[in-house]
């Protein structure tokens, strides 16, 4: 117990974990290139600093030559963490997700996107926790939702009470400069599992236009667990998931959209049986990446299970 004790003591002395009672007051709202994103509120405070010495030093300069404002910090969301469970019954991280064709929600292969449902775990540490998490997340939602516009996105609005949110992932993104190249080169485009004709068809179309992204899913040991394995190893697994929210408005269906995209996610807590919907084993590049967590953290991580 003293290892699980300790490892909830590491995240509740971080910033930005979501059990913790004071965590709304240091995130804030921001325009995050289309959409509005949680962010640090110290940095948000510092950007709104630098706007308004942007702005006062364009009106000192109007009129001369050769004055030069003072440029604005960009802003990045902050990773928000919540230790969960990955429900067997809403998971759908098969690395295709079952593609067989254009969909409305997915009318191209580049398009899909990989979720699950997370909900409280079991241990008695992390439940309470959890639920306080949904709680913020809630509040987080009210403080830039739209009068009169419907919610969707994160949390099933019928439920009550709510049980759980989703989570997502994009996997294939416009190539471009990689933030994090160590990851995306574990990844050809043409390894990346698929199940059926149709998705090899269109993966073989996207080899010069798309790279792959896999999701930064690491086993208990910190490895990176392979996209052939993300159902056996995700579904039923106790993790701790680092998140971002987003936030967008449809105007012409008066909708208020909330998303939370997974940043990586650490399996603390191994899914008892795997789930009968696992997708078939597929020879995909090695995989040696490691979790970059601290050591000490790895360690707790480790001993996770051995506390239950």
């Amino acid at each position: 117990m003293s290892d699980l004790a300790s490892f909830r003591a590491d995240l509740l002395a971080g910033p930005y974990y979501l059990g913790n009672e004071d965590v709304i007051s240091s995130l804030a709202w921001k325009k995050v290139g289309r959409d509005e994103m949680v962010v640090s509120a110290e940095e948000a405070a510092k950007h709104a600093s630098n706007m308004e010495k942007q702005s006062n030093t364009d009106h000192d300069n109007e009129g001369s030559e050769g004055g030069e404002g003072v440029g604005a910090d960009n802003l990045n969301p902050v990773g928000l963490t919540v230790v969960a469970m990955v429900s067997p019954e809403n998971c759908y991280l098969t690395p295709c997700a079952n593609w067989n064709g254009p969909t409305e929600f997915d009318p191209s292969f580049a398009d899909i996107k990989l979720n699950c449902r997370l909900v409280a775990p079991l241990n008695s540490l992390f439940a309470g926790d959890f639920q306080f998490a949904m709680k913020t997340i809630t509040k987080l939602m009210a403080q830039v939702e739209t009068d009169g516009y419907k919610k969707s996105g994160i949390f099933n609005f019928s439920e009550n009470p709510k049980i759980g949110f989703k989570i997502r992932h994009i996997v294939f993104e416009q190539k471009k400069k990689a933030d994090d190249p160590s990851i995306v080169e574990l990844f050809v485009l043409q390894d990346w599992p698929v199940k059926n004709a149709a998705a090899k068809e269109a993966l073989e179309g996207m080899e010069n236009s798309h790279q792959v992204i896999p999701i930064r899913a690491y086993d208990v040991d910190g490895d990176l667990i392979s996209p052939a394995h993300y159902m056996s190893k995700l579904s039923g697994a106790v993790v701790c998931a680092t998140l971002t929210l987003s936030h967008w408005k449809i105007g012409r269906d008066k909708r208020d959209t909330y998303t939370a995209d997974i940043e990586s996610l650490r399996v603390l807590v191994p899914a008892s049986v795997a789930g009968s919907s696992s997708p078939r084993k597929r020879r995909v590049a090695p995989i040696a990446k490691k979790d970059p967590g601290t050591s000490q953290e790895s360690q707790a991580t480790q001993n996770f299970s051995a506390c239950q």
